[in-house]
């Protein structure tokens, strides 16, 4: 059989092939109309074999054995059967049945969904498989019935089957199946701290404690069950929608009732911790309009009673600038007017408990920034001292200067040297403290470019003197 199989394979299209092996492995596989069978046995010391396949009414010729209706059977008990059958008729042939191809069918699927439509399936289609890309918004998937060649009709609920592997829930299709899907009642959307938050189909007469409980799989740990949150979209009123705050700490109300379309949120205890505010040189790596955060940023920070400052700086330690002038930082304390000077840089990097602060609500700790320059000078618009922007090359403080003066050098030439004199190149990142300076034209450019004008000049004045002295002659 093997061999048998092996051979097979080759003339088989990938997904007829893993269909055939899925088939065979599968237990549960049922006979299904179009399923082909090769069936061997030994006859006068020869082997037979021939194939067979399985009518639309499930019946298998087996020829001079006879015929057998298969319905409802599994492809094991069929083998088992017609594997009795020829031995009972040949005693010690040996007979071996094997599936050499699966059959295909077509169930229909219609209701709530994009397209009622026909729909190819095999013998080991499940009904999820079916609905899934064809569903809408609006569609249900704990309401699906499945009607039946012969008139009955089943009900599944394939939440069941998916959150709890309930396999009864999501069955194998048959040929002639008809799969109807509803539109669902109520979807309701929570959020927050419970252990599954998702949207979840609601079935009647279910509220607010099976959408957390049952659904929600309980409340966190950090639940705050006094301020639930509830958006609702409302209609037939000049509001779009509402807000409600829902105190769950004593209990539920099996009144409430929730609605299509509800968002419940679950809020955390530690958002109501008190909070801190980081200000000033903050926002390393976060991209702006230049690339690079530059300007000063404001961060909350939440914070546990009796924390203090070196403990808080953890939370935003990477998102300092590298300008930051971490010495000469301070905080400012609601309600006191003066400001209390803090050493972060010492206070993150030799570290004394002496020095550490502990903080209160609604501090705000500033970090400033270090007053770094660049200075350009020579043949520009504006000479001058410019502050230092990180990452930026010599154009960046050329063009702050007001541009090379091309009166004055009509060569593009710069030159940038660091705070010990050692020259850098024009496409160097321009350091703190550099220095760039733009040469001016040298002395033979600009007597060649004036020598002209002062000679036409001295000609124009020799030759009026020259007219003066013959008048007065």
């Amino acid at each position: 059989s093997d061999i048998s199989l092996s051979s097979s394979s080759e003339r088989l299209p990938p997904i007829t092939y893993n269909r055939l092996l899925l088939a065979m492995s599968n237990p549960e596989y049922p006979v299904m109309p179009g399923d082909v069978y090769r069936l061997t046995y030994l006859s006068s010391h020869q082997i037979v074999s021939m194939e067979v396949i399985v009518s639309s009414d499930f019946i298998i010729n087996l020829a001079i054995f006879g015929k057998i209706n298969a319905k409802n059977m599994t492809f094991n008990k069929i083998k088992s059967i017609v594997e009795q059958k020829v031995e009972q008729a040949y005693p010690g042939s040996t007979p071996a049945l094997i599936l050499i191809s699966v059959g295909l069918f077509q169930l229909y699927l219609t209701g709530e969904v994009k397209q009622s439509v026909n729909i190819t399936a095999w013998g080991l289609t499940l009904l999820s498989e079916v609905v899934g890309q064809h569903l809408t918004p609006y569609s249900s998937n704990r309401d699906i019935e499945v009607l039946s060649e012969d008139g009955s009709c089943r009900q599944y609920d394939l939440f069941k089957a998916n959150r709890f592997g309930q396999r009864k829930e999501d069955p194998y299709l048959k040929p002639g199946d008809t799969v109807i899907i509803s539109k669902r009642d109520r979807a309701v959307r929570i959020a927050g701290e419970v252990r599954r938050p998702d949207q979840y189909e609601l079935l009647p007469g279910e509220g607010l404690k099976e959408l957390i409980q049952y659904y929600g799989d309980a409340f966190t740990e950090l639940a705050d069950k006094s301020r639930i949150k509830l958006d609702r979209l409302v209609t037939g009123s000049d509001k779009p929608a509402e807000t409600l705050y829902l105190d769950l700490g004593k209990g539920y109300d099996d009144e409430f009732q929730l609605k299509d379309l509800d968002v419940v949120v679950v809020p955390a205890k530690i958002d109501r911790l008190p909070i801190v505010y980081f200000e000033g040189a903050l926002g390393k790596g976060l991209e702006t309009e230049g690339g690079q955060a530059e300007t000063s940023n404001k961060v909350t920070d939440r914070f546990k009673e009796g924390e203090t400052l070196y403990n808080a700086l953890f939370a935003i330690k990477d998102s300092i600038s590298p300008v930051a002038d971490l010495a000469n930082s301070f905080i400012t304390r609601l309600g006191q007017a003066e400001i209390i000077p803090v050493n972060i840089e010492k206070l993150l990097y030799d570290y004394n408990i002496a020095d550490d602060i502990e903080l209160k609500p609604y501090d705000s700790i500033i970090i400033p920034f270090k007053q770094f320059f660049v200075t350009v000078s020579g043949a520009v618009i504006s000479p001058g001292r410019y502050p230092y922007v990180p990452y930026r090359t010599q154009e960046y403080y050329v063009n702050l200067a007001g541009g090379i003066d091309y009166d004055k050098n009509t060569n593009n030439k710069v030159v940038i040297k660091d705070m010990e004199e050692v020259l850098r190149t024009t496409e160097a990142v321009i350091q703190p403290e550099d220095r760039i300076y733009v040469p001016s034209n040298s002395f033979f450019y600009n007597f060649n470019k004036y020598f002209p004008l002062i000679t036409t000049g001295l000609t124009l004045g020799i030759s009026i003197m020259n007219i003066f002295l013959l008048m007065g002659n």
